[in-house]
């Protein structure tokens, strides 16, 4: 994703991966994902993360300790504000609709007909 070229298409999707870029490379993937993107762009990311300081305590400790381990996912997420820090700043931002329940924000591109 970082090294390779996106190809284009009228829709271009990112569903539940963009932390992986965090703490400092996800915006550079959004706009090469918007720039991909002919009619529209659909990033979707969890912001209500069990090992969150808000979650329950025992999954806060498990994920510590995978993340100590070195068998958890990435220690960086997204919160509700940070995702919406980030979105709203992009070119083409729409909307932004909660799903899952409120666990995960779909965030809506709508980038033109015109683009190639």
């Amino acid at each position: 994703m970082l090294t390779g070229k996106v190809p284009c298409a009228d829709v271009v999707i990112m569903q539940a991966s963009l932390y992986q870029f965090l703490p400092d490379r996800a915006g550079e993937v959004c706009h090469k994902l918007l720039r991909a993107a002919r009619r529209r762009a659909l990033l979707s990311e969890p912001v209500c993360n069990l090992g969150f300081p808000s979650g329950p305590a025992w999954t806060q400790w498990l994920a510590a300790w995978m993340v100590i381990a070195g068998r958890g996912p990435n220690r960086h997420r997204f919160h509700r504000e940070s995702f919406l820090e980030l979105i709203r700043r992009l070119p083409g931002f729409s909307q932004v609709t909660p799903v899952g329940g409120g666990r995960e924000l779909l965030a809506v591109f709508d980038m033109g007909s015109e683009r190639v």
